[in-house]
């Protein structure tokens, strides 16, 4: 098993900003945050500011939201803690490698599809709060921005399907190899049990 995997680091980084710019999406739909930000910008030390801290935020976020989306799946599908203890002895138990490398690659990717799934949805949802609450420029009129986030808030209601979609198949594979794992035990202990 790997012990450094940039797939799974730079998935909690996408998911999580994804997740920090729905939820500021959602904020900007009631409070004008540009001031404080346009304030923050002219300072001499602003990168100390916005650099180190949204890094290590936007990580634990994607990370947080990663385990998160993995318990509201598993409360739908039904999946007990017991059965994924399970599932794992029963691929630790396996001597090859390939089986277990792609057992643990098909559950990273799981995840990163769940929470991908429901970070899209919150963005999608913050940008529509955004559009529903947009006050009208200086001029009087709304912006065009009413109708690029209105674009984006669709264009982006369609990638969720298509990754629950995903993570429906990526949990069907899995499903598969422990089936087969199963199968291959159940083949040996009658073997054993007839000689």
């Amino acid at each position: 098993m790997n012990s450094f995997n940039f797939n799974l680091i730079t998935g909690y980084f996408a998911i999580g900003s994804t997740v920090i710019a729905s939820v500021m999406a959602s904020i900007q739909a009631f409070i004008n945050l540009k001031p404080f930000f346009e304030k923050l910008l002219k300072t001499a030390v602003w990168e100390l500011f916005i650099a180190i801290p949204v890094v290590v935020i936007t990580y634990l976020v994607g990370l947080v939201f990663v385990k998160l989306s993995t318990q509201i799946f598993d409360k739908i599908i039904k999946d007990t803690i017991n059965q994924k203890v399970s599932r794992l002895i029963l691929i630790s138990r396996t001597e090859s490698e390939m089986i277990i490398n792609r057992y643990e690659k098909l559950v990273q990717e799981l995840e990163l599809l769940q929470a991908g799934s429901l970070a899209l949805l919150l963005l999608s949802l913050g940008l529509i709060l955004k559009i529903i609450n947009a006050t009208p420029d200086i001029g009087g009129t709304l912006s065009h921005g009413r109708f690029i986030f209105g674009g984006i808030a669709i264009s982006l209601l369609f990638f969720v399907p298509l990754l629950l979609y995903l993570a429906v198949n990526t949990y069907k594979e899995l499903t598969l190899i422990v089936n087969h794992l199963l199968l291959e035990k159940n083949e040996d202990k009658k073997v054993n049990t007839t000689t």
